[in-house]
């Protein structure tokens, strides 16, 4: 079926009413939190024990009118400003009150018209404001002339950002700010958000609160320093990043912490949605193996190198205890070992080579890499040979 929007009077005025298309009813049994929230018509299902159950199905029509309602009781009370969250991907994921204020909105300022533009069509919502480019680069004035519509024509307003939430790492934040500083009502509608998306399939320990910090720096040292105070902060914390800079990103959040847990998602609710865990000094092999790009990494044999690709959230890890200066030697020192191990697996490498690599990559002198390596390995030798001769 396809997607309607009706009109009908009300109280208000004008209200759209967005219809969702006739799909099967979902079955439900009775007395169900959802079979509460919609109209309900009984049905019996036989289960594999032949015992017969009574159960409802549920119209989602129901709760589309309860949307349109809402959104016309807000704006009755003065609300003119709505932050709307969009679906990171799959557009299943909308709400239905975010929905029935695109379709009552008279602007809708958004990131790219283009974009908003076919979410809108694939909801079937006929719209009837107009598209407002509303970006990083137009925020400013583009905020004091929507203001403006508000608070002297009266217009309702929603927000949107290309996908996700308004407001975080976006410039819905400053028309929220600019509306609230003029004293516009806002009202802003739950809905997706790919930090708390991430944080949820993480499983870290949250008891002590998370830290969202956004997209981190570009250049080398204010990234390093930014990371090393995500890092000491102590408390789980949650990151943007581009397919261009999450690799920089990583590599650098492994030279100063390589045992921390982290969660890297890719791709969030899209085909090719992609969640891998495992430490920082991991997710650098990961990175190196292809990992990030959409393809499986068995399938890269023979051919061209594929960079990350897609939008990246990372989780990474509380800080379990507070590390002596020991536990710094010998985690710097089990990174070299494995960087260097990972390169002459992958690339056939000499240890010479590695070693220069490997040095220029995390900072250090080619000697002090091969001198950790070679270490390691006399070691090593040195344990062994008691029990040959013992045979």
């Amino acid at each position: 079926g396809t997607l309607a929007v009706a009109a009908a009077g009300t109280r208000c005025g004008l209200a759209l009413l967005w219809t969702p298309p006739r799909a099967r009813p979902a079955l439900l049994r009775r007395g169900s939190p959802a079979a509460a929230m919609g109209s309900t018509d009984a049905k019996t299902h036989q289960d594999d024990e032949g015992e017969s159950h009574a159960l409802q199905t549920w119209d989602p029509g129901v709760l589309a009118k309860r949307a349109s309602h809402k959104v016309e009781a807000d704006i009755a009370a003065g609300a003119r400003l709505f932050v709307v969250p969009t679906p990171l991907g799959d557009p299943t994921d909308v709400t239905l009150r975010a929905v029935a204020t695109l379709a009552r909105a008279d602007v809708i300022a958004c990131e790219d018209k283009r974009v908003t533009g076919s979410l809108l069509k694939m909801l079937g919502v006929s719209r009837r404001g107009v598209l407002w480019r509303h970006d990083a680069h137009t925020a400013g004035p583009g905020s004091a002339a929507l203001v403006r519509e508000m608070a002297d024509a009266g217009r309702v307003v929603a927000v949107v950002s290309d996908a996700g939430t308004p407001g975080v790492s976006d410039p819905g934040a400053f028309l929220v700010r600019r509306a609230a500083e003029a004293g516009v009502p806002v009202v802003a509608l739950p809905g997706a958000c790919a930090a708390t998306t991430a944080l949820s399939a993480s499983g870290f320990d949250t008891t002590a609160g998370f830290v969202f910090v956004g997209f981190p720096p570009t250049t080398k040292a204010a990234l390093e320093n930014h990371l090393r105070g995500v890092l000491d902060d102590g408390r789980v914390a949650i990151l943007y990043e581009s397919p261009r800079r999450v690799d920089a990103t990583v590599r650098a959040f492994a030279r100063l912490e390589p045992r921390r847990g982290v969660l890297i998602a890719r791709e969030l609710t899209k085909t090719y949605e992609e969640l891998w865990r495992g430490t920082l000094g991991e997710a650098v092999s990961w990175l190196d193996a292809g990992g990030g790009s959409g393809l499986l990494v068995d399938d890269q044999a023979g051919a061209t190198p594929v960079g990350p690709r897609g939008e990246f959230t990372l989780v990474v890890d509380r800080l379990a205890k507070k590390r002596s200066a020991e536990d710094d030697v010998v985690l710097s020192e089990e990174l070299v070992r494995r960087r260097v191990a990972d390169l002459r697996a992958a690339q056939g490498l000499s240890l010479a080579a590695a070693s220069r690599d490997v040095a220029r990559e995390l900072g250090l002198r080619k000697s002090q890499v091969y001198d950790v390596v070679v270490a390691r390995s006399s070691s090593q030798e040195e344990v062994a040979a008691p029990t040959t001769e013992s045979r």
